[in-house]
């Protein structure tokens, strides 16, 4: 028997045909401008370093309040240095980026590999790595599969304070311990990524995601433990006034506001 007093179950959801339309997500330019959100830079500097003989461009975005880049020109320099241009080759272009809310709700990440970066009329392959509020956290589901428990594991060992509740993972980010997932793995893991597309391009689409995201993890693991074993990670965080005024960046860029 009808009964106007209950509820319909289905109000509100994609089965009624609100949720689809209604779908709260992040702008895409590439209708109107063939742009993607994370080609979208504002109020950036571009500075150029030589490392091992080689041209690399470090772009920096002015952090929004409370946000701070965890790693420094210098850390990156110094890492560089180390590692075989065989494997970077014509990747030669770091970006320090300043995510939107939007993206940090939805999309987050430490970094990610851009094979076809565009920006002033170029393209060109490029690292990102996002700027990081201060006090935010990671809140992850306990119902997780092995590769997010792998990754749990990982972020134990670059010094994240991981809580564990009944039903989450809460997980504190410090500008520490974001320094050293970013510098020691995430720039590492990158790279990867880049040394198994220039095996060969064409096939490289063709790779199933879990089988690049294994590739990139093992190819990072093996990496910081060669450069472990020479004792040339990890090291202090270069910070320099001086290098700042002469880029004409901000310190408070860099800083974790307490």
């Amino acid at each position: 028997m009808f009964n106007p007093i209950r509820r319909n179950r289905n109000i509100g959801t994609a089965k009624q045909g609100y949720k689809k339309r209604n779908r709260f997500d992040i702008p895409c330019y590439y209708l109107r401008e063939y742009k993607i959100y994370w080609e979208k830079l504002s109020d950036y500097k571009k500075i150029e370093r030589q490392i091992n003989g080689w041209n690399f461009t470090f772009i920096v975005e002015r952090t929004k309040e409370g946000y701070f880049h965890a790693c420094t020109i210098e850390d990156l320099e110094m890492i560089l240095q180390h590692i075989s241009s065989a494997y970077y080759k014509d990747l030669r272009t770091i970006i320090l980026r300043q995510p939107k809310r939007t993206e940090t709700i939805f999309s987050p990440v430490w970094g990610r590999l851009v094979f076809y970066y565009g920006l002033e009329s170029t393209d060109f392959p490029a690292i990102i790595l996002e700027s990081v509020k201060t006090g935010s956290k990671l809140s992850w589901t306990r119902k997780i599969d092995i590769e997010r428990q792998k990754e749990i594991e990982r972020l134990r060992n670059d010094g994240f304070e991981i809580t564990e509740t009944k039903r989450s993972y809460e997980i504190n980010l410090t500008l520490e311990n974001v320094r050293n997932t970013q510098l020691y793995r995430t720039l590492l893991h990158e790279i990867g990524h880049y040394v198994q597309y220039s095996e060969n391009p064409e096939k490289f689409d063709t790779i199933p995601s879990v089988e690049k995201e294994v590739f990139a993890h093992n190819f990072a693991d093996k990496l910081k433990l060669e450069l472990e074993e020479k004792g040339l990670i990890p090291f202090p965080r270069q910070f320099f006034d001086q290098s700042f005024i002469q880029n004409g960046l901000d310190p408070n860029d860099f800083t974790e506001k307490l």
